[in-house]
């Protein structure tokens, strides 16, 4: 499959965690785990309930997330040691993946399109891509989308169609690059093109 992947395409949509961003959630779990009096299984049990979705919908605002997870995770952490433990999970972007989106830029449309959240946005803007003179991803792509903006996330068939429909792709010639098979699966349902990136390991061979 991969000898085709780049034939015919005329538009590019890039995951950022685990894609374009190094991630690994363990790291905030274990952050959790350590800030909280509760057992891991029962942060663990926490960390599956649906406020981690409304937040990365903008359904919950960054004050009320940290109340949450204070009140839910019996824990006293500041709204500064809460933000740490919450962005431990996002570590470094290898410069290489952010020539990729710049290369690409010059020849196709490429586009971002990630799950997130206000205090996750903030900390890549302000740090992550800081680290690289960057203020945001704006800079590097044609149009940067993320769930806490749109009021909507991915799986979810909606998010995948708003972009399509506001800059007119035909979906049989973008292809989507994600590390979660449960957004490749609903990006395939509305006849994306897509490839299942292994966590952490965009292979730039590819391109």
């Amino acid at each position: 499959m991969t000898e085709h992947l780049l034939e015919g395409v005329e538009a590019f949509i890039f995951d950022l965690g685990g894609v374009i961003i190094n991630l690994e959630t363990h790291r905030t779990f274990q952050a959790f785990v350590q800030a909280s009096v509760l057992p891991a299984e029962e942060v663990l049990a926490i960390t599956k309930r649906p406020e981690f979705a409304q937040f990365e919908r903008g359904e919950l605002k960054a004050i009320e997330f940290r109340n949450f997870i204070r009140h839910v995770m019996r824990t006293a952490l500041t709204d500064a040691e809460l933000d740490a433990a919450w962005n431990a999970m996002i570590l470094d972007i290898p410069p290489a993946r952010l020539n990729l989106l710049k290369e690409l830029g010059k020849h196709r449309p490429v586009f971002i399109l990630s799950n997130t959240n206000e205090i996750h946005l903030n900390f890549v803007n302000h740090s992550t891509l800081a680290a690289h003179k960057l203020n945001n991803f704006a800079e590097l792509v044609h149009k940067d989308y993320y769930s806490h903006l749109l009021g909507m996330r991915k799986p979810e068939p909606e998010i995948f169609q708003h972009l399509l429909d506001a800059h007119k792709l035909n979906p049989a010639t973008t292809l989507l690059l994600d590390d979660n098979e449960e957004n490749i699966l609903a990006a395939d349902k509305l006849g994306l093109r897509t490839y299942h990136v292994p966590a952490n390991q965009l292979d730039l061979n590819l391109f």
